[in-house]
């Protein structure tokens, strides 16, 4: 095959289908390198061996710009610390926060089940590019207290049982688009 720029090789790349980009990595070092950016992009419902993966490889695991999960793996957590890229994080039915404790990734969106901890808020306060914000857990506690003001300054959506909605109100610069989920 002659030479192909690797430009052209990224186009082409973007429109092949996920098994083929898998065998693509097989084929040479130069198509390893561009098709394993593509395949490691969007990572959703990757099961125990993918988290395993990503977990033990910080070279693919940096590459995730968009990450869904629905369930608590064994090293879980080790694969978000890995994510420093990732951009979407998408960890809808797992309850306990603490797996992002140590993360270092900035996210525009986040859709999450978690229960109002410390490790949420500090996750949180920890979010400042942060724009999109969906919450599925209600809170049930009427001591919920608001976040410190302004950590989430470029917040413009948040869906969310009204519980929330004072909580994170106050950690914005100005009144955004809320959307209420009923009890």
């Amino acid at each position: 095959m002659p030479s192909i720029p690797v430009d052209v090789l990224l186009e082409i790349l973007e429109h092949v289908g996920r098994a083929d980009l898998a065998r693509l990595c097989l084929v040479n070092k130069i198509c390893y390198s561009c098709a394993k950016d593509v395949l490691y992009r969007e990572v959703h419902h990757p099961g125990e061996r993918g988290i395993e993966t990503l977990a033990q490889s910080i070279d693919l695991a940096k590459r995730v710009r968009s990450f869904r999960c629905e369930n608590l793996y064994p090293g879980l957590a080790t694969a978000l610390q890995n994510m420093s890229s990732l951009r979407n994080l998408n960890l809808k039915f797992i309850r306990d926060a603490s797996i992002m404790d140590g993360c270092t990734f900035k996210l525009d969106s986040f859709i999450g089940s978690f229960h109002d901890s410390e490790s949420l808020r500090t996750f949180l306060r920890n979010q400042p590019s942060l724009t999109d914000l969906t919450l599925y857990t209600p809170v049930y506690s009427s001591w919920l207290s608001p976040l410190e003001g302004m950590c989430l300054p470029n917040l413009n959506r948040v869906t969310a049982f009204s519980c929330w909605q004072d909580v994170l109100i106050s950690c914005t610069s100005v009144p955004r688009i809320l959307t209420q989920r009923s009890h």
